[in-house]
C-alpha cells in the first residue's frame, strides 16, 4: 500500500500532503477497525539510508507519541466495520507549507517526508504498523507510480 499524493507538485507555499488508506483484503468483513495515521518532515544528515538509521527511528517514537494520544483519546469508542474488499482513507499533510529552501532539501534528500499508518481490529493476529519515508524525487512533478518509498529503520 503506498500513499498517494493529493497534489502533483512540490511547491513552496503548500504543504506535501497523502491519502492513505486501510483495506479489507479478507474473505469476511472486519469489525472494531481502529486506525491512526502521520505524517512528518524531518531533516536527516544526508540523503544515503544506512547514514540515517537514527533519524528513522526518531521519526518512528514521533509517530508513537501521536498513535498513543490518539488511542488514549478514542479508548471508549467502537471502530468501523470494513466488508469485503472496503477501505478507509484518510487525507493528511504537516499542516505547514514548505518553504523554497525545504523544497530544495526535498530534491537534496536532506528533508525527508515520513508517513506512518497504524491499524487494528477484532481478531487480528497482528496490528498494521506501517512507516516509511519518499526518496527524493527525480523532478518537483509527484507522480505515485514512480516515487520510492523506503520501510523506515527500526
Amino acid at each position: 500500500m503506498k500513499p498517494q499524493f493529493v497534489s502533483d507538485l512540490l511547491e513552496a507555499g503548500k504543504d506535501i500532503s497523502f491519502r492513505w488508506y486501510v483495506e479489507n483484503t479478507s474473505a469476511f468483513p472486519i469489525f472494531n477497525v481502529e486506525r491512526y495515521f502521520g505524517v512528518a518532515r524531518k531533516r536527516v544528515k544526508s540523503g544515503v539510508p544506512a547514514e540515517t538509521i537514527d533519524d528513522d527511528r526518531e521519526a518512528r517514537k514521533y509517530f508513537a507519541r501521536g498513535l498513543t494520544e490518539y488511542r488514549k483519546h478514542n479508548a471508549n469508542k467502537t471502530g468501523l466495520t470494513l466488508g469485503v474488499r472496503e477501505n478507509s482513507w484518510n487525507t493528511l499533510g504537516t499542516g505547514v507549507p514548505l518553504s523554497e529552501e525545504d523544497v530544495q532539501a526535498v530534491m537534496a534528500g536532506t528533508l525527508r517526508v515520513y508517513v506512518y499508518a497504524w491499524a487494528h481490529w477484532d481478531g487480528a493476529a497482528h496490528d498494521v504498523d506501517e512507516c516509511l519515508w519518499m526518496e527524493a524525487p527525480s523532478s518537483n512533478q509527484l507522480i505515485a507510480e514512480s516515487a520510492v518509498w523506503h520501510v523506515c529503520a527500526r
